[in-house]
């Protein structure tokens, strides 16, 4: 049985190769970065947001990337979804990630890049 530490660390893995792929992680300096995915300010106390929150910190978005992770793997087959290997796309925890993060409902605030006008 994997140990309390191994479990958070398979977690925190698999929380910085998400940040690297989607919000483009690897580059120290946010001017440099072309992320996949941004921040959305949020307008009032609702779920609705507009324009991209360039002030909103790498550790909040890690924060907020580890509580849609850690959403999906309670409903779902725990950690062990975590190390499953050559998983198509659209039966990834990738795309569950994703959806959790983008869909206004949930309150995260996140969408496309390209969706965004600028």
């Amino acid at each position: 049985m994997d140990s309390a530490v191994d479990k958070l660390s398979i977690l925190q893995e698999s929380v910085n190769a998400f940040f690297i792929k989607f919000f483009d992680g690897m580059y120290p300096e946010k001017v440099d970065r072309d992320p996949d995915l941004v921040k959305l300010k949020r307008i009032g106390a609702l779920n609705q947001f507009k324009g991209i929150d360039k002030d909103y910190s790498d550790v909040d978005i890690k924060m907020d990337i580890t509580k849609a992770f850690t959403n999906i793997i309670e409903h779902g087959d725990g950690v062990a979804m975590l190390q499953e290997e050559n998983v198509p796309f659209e039966e990834s925890i990738e795309r569950l990630v994703l959806e959790e993060l983008t869909n206004t409902e949930n309150g995260y605030g996140y969408d496309f890049n390209d969706d965004m006008e600028y």
